[in-house]
Formats: C-alpha cells, sequence, structure tokens
C-alpha cells in the first residue's frame, strides 16, 4: 500500500493543487476509502484532487483499501492577511478608541499595533485602547503630521535620485 502525493511535498502554498493517489494490491476502487483527520471522505475512489488549498486542508490524509493503509501531513501556507477596523481620525477629545488589528495565515502571525507611543502585541488580534486627552490627542496629531512629513520626505527624495 503506497499513498503517493504530487506534487511530491509535503507542505504547499495556498491556492495550489494536489493529488493524491491510493496504491493499492487490491485493485477494486470501491474499497479505497479516505480519511481525513479521522473523519472519513465519502465516494472517493482512488485518486483524490484537492483544488485551491487553504490551510483547512492541512493535516493527517489517509488512504485505506481492505486491510492496507497509508498516510501522509500536509501543511498548507497562507500569506497573512491583516485588517484594521477603525482610523485615528475617528479619535475625539474626551473619549476613547478601541482600535483592532487582525491577522490570519498559516502559521499563525505575530500582529504588532503601534501608534505613537502606544503599543499591542500578541498572535492573530490585538487591541489597542486610547483615551484621547487633550495631550494625547496632540501628541498623535503631531505624530501622523511628522509621519506624512517625513513619507513626502521620503518620496521627494527618491524622485531626485
Amino acid at each position: 500500500m503506497n499513498l503517493v502525493v504530487e506534487p511530491a511535498a509535503s507542505v504547499f502554498r495556498a491556492g495550489t493543487q494536489v493529488t493524491m493517489r491510493c496504491e493499492s494490491r487490491i485493485e477494486d476502487d470501491n474499497l479505497t476509502k479516505w480519511i481525513f483527520n479521522n473523519r472519513t471522505i465519502e465516494n472517493v475512489g482512488d485518486i483524490l484532487t484537492l483544488d485551491n488549498l487553504t490551510p483547512e486542508n492541512s493535516g493527517v490524509w489517509k488512504c485505506v483499501n481492505g486491510l492496507f493503509s497509508s498516510e501522509t501531513k500536509i501543511s498548507v501556507l497562507a500569506v497573512p492577511t491583516v485588517e484594521i477596523d477603525k482610523s485615528l481620525s475617528e479619535g475625539r477629545i474626551d473619549s476613547e478608541l478601541e482600535i483592532t488589528c487582525k491577522s490570519e495565515g498559516n502559521p499563525a502571525p505575530n500582529v504588532m499595533l503601534e501608534v505613537g507611543e502606544f503599543r499591542a502585541e500578541g498572535l492573530g488580534e490585538v487591541r489597542l485602547i486610547i483615551a484621547f486627552t487633550r495631550n494625547t490627542f496632540l501628541f498623535i496629531y503631531l505624530f501622523l503630521l511628522l509621519e506624512k512629513f517625513s513619507n513626502r520626505f521620503f518620496e521627494r527624495k527618491k524622485d531626485l535620485e
């Protein structure tokens, strides 16, 4: 009994295709059964093709034919995506603003959200609560102005080179 994975690898990028073939001494396709992470997949036959892989396809794949079985473990890597739910421009003096930054990927990405002197770090999702007093508001406003100015400075410097 042999489980052949094409392309021959155990780590794949999200969005790719993988084909697994169960080669057995028994030639009856009706006896071939596929098991993914201990769950049976019905009515597949001896060839299983997974199109457009996602991290959810990561795990242990096993083919069983009669008394024989073979298994392989695959991992699907995904480029992290980032989503921030609010902008600093939504902050108001004498109020709080909660900013959430979510990131998904495989492996789970480390996320750091930094606004001036405020910082939050963790896996997958972080929240940063900023209390806007007159001093904080002024600090963040100056920070954003400085950031805009420095970006323009670097863009102009790039144009001159």
